[in-house]
C-alpha cells in the first residue's frame, strides 16, 4: 500500500465516528485497481505550498481537504490563513505538515469542524 493511501486509511479511521466501522476501498475514498495496487483520489494527493510564517517564506506539503480545513478555521476564527498556521508553527513539535494535520483532527474531535460545527 503507498504511503498516500495508508495516509488517507488513518485519517479516515480518525475522523470516524466512534464505534464506526470502515469497510475497505470505498468508505476510505478508494478502490482496488488490481491485487497489488490500490489507487488514490486526486484530492488525496499531496500537494506543495508557499506561506510567508513571521516574515520567512517556507513551504510546506499537505493534501487539499487539510488545506480547506484550515481555511475553513481561519475564516471562522477571524484570522488570515497565515496567522493560523503561525499558531500552530508556534506550538508544534513535529514537522509543519504533521502538526497541521494532527490541528485539524482536534477541531473535529471540538466540533469546531464537521457535522456539527457552529458557523
Amino acid at each position: 500500500m503507498q504511503v498516500r493511501a495508508r495516509l488517507t486509511l488513518v485519517v479516515a479511521i480518525v475522523l470516524a465516528p466512534a464505534g464506526a466501522k470502515l469497510a475497505r476501498g470505498s468508505a476510505i475514498g478508494y478502490e482496488p485497481t488490481n491485487s497489488h495496487e490500490r489507487a488514490v483520489p486526486p484530492a488525496a494527493l499531496i500537494r506543495k505550498r508557499s506561506i510567508t510564517i513571521a516574515g520567512h517564506s517556507t513551504s510546506l506539503s499537505i493534501e487539499e481537504e487539510f488545506w480547506q480545513d484550515l481555511r475553513a478555521v481561519a475564516r471562522r476564527r477571524g484570522l488570515s490563513l497565515n496567522a493560523l498556521i503561525g499558531a500552530v508553527d508556534a506550538e508544534r513539535r513535529s514537522n509543519l505538515s504533521s502538526a497541521l494535520r494532527l490541528f485539524i483532527r482536534d477541531c473535529y474531535r471540538r466540533g469546531e469542524l464537521g457535522p456539527v460545527a457552529r458557523e
